[in-house]
């Protein structure tokens, strides 16, 4: 009889809807294009021809975007309060979109300092302290520059500086940013 009220108390226990799990494997597909599913990257307007003023490395810390008529971007970072928490790592992606990328150069790294490019952007991987270290960045004119920026290893969106509208923009809403020229 024990096997029996064995038996009856697993079949009970069996009835339980907690008992039995069946598990079902499912892809899913989306519905829509794939590129519809990618977020998209906020656009802002750069002042052509716009410089942002004195830069003071070691005491500010930011990366700040200028663009030149004719499609010559310059992106370059400093680093702020050194003496107390040491360099910044600049990790630092453009993408040109409406347009093309023509190249980019150093502008004024150190030995540490590296520069990437491909057919589509260049990315920059700076230490920097007491200096300026960036990129220029050449575009068909008129061309617009996603860029993310990473200030170490975190976002670096309110660290983002340009000027729009004759105003310099201290910080940008998001990371990564879409900027486009006002003037080719």
């Amino acid at each position: 009889m024990t096997a029996i009220r064995f038996l009856s108390a697993l079949a009970i226990l069996c009835s339980i809807p907690a008992c039995y799990v069946e598990h079902e494997s499912t892809i899913y597909v989306p519905a829509h294009p794939a590129d519809e599913w990618e977020p998209e990257v906020p656009q802002y307007s750069i002042d052509s021809d716009a410089t942002l003023g004195d830069i003071h490395p070691g005491v500010e810390t930011g990366l700040y975007v200028e663009y030149a008529s004719g499609g010559l971007w310059r992106l370059y970072a400093t680093c702020g309060d050194v003496s107390t928490y040491g360099s910044c790592h600049w990790q630092v992606a453009t993408i040109v979109n409406g347009g093309s990328f023509g190249g980019t150069e150093p502008d004024d790294l150190d030995a540490d300092d590296q520069l990437f490019s491909d057919e589509i952007g260049a990315w920059l991987d700076a230490y920097t302290a007491g200096d300026i270290d960036g990129m220029f960045v050449q575009t068909t004119p008129g061309a617009s520059l996603e860029i993310d920026a990473i200030l170490d290893d975190d976002s670096a969106w309110e660290y983002v500086f340009w000027v729009s509208e004759g105003e310099a923009v201290y910080g940008a809403p998001t990371n990564p940013i879409e900027l486009v020229p006002t003037e080719p």
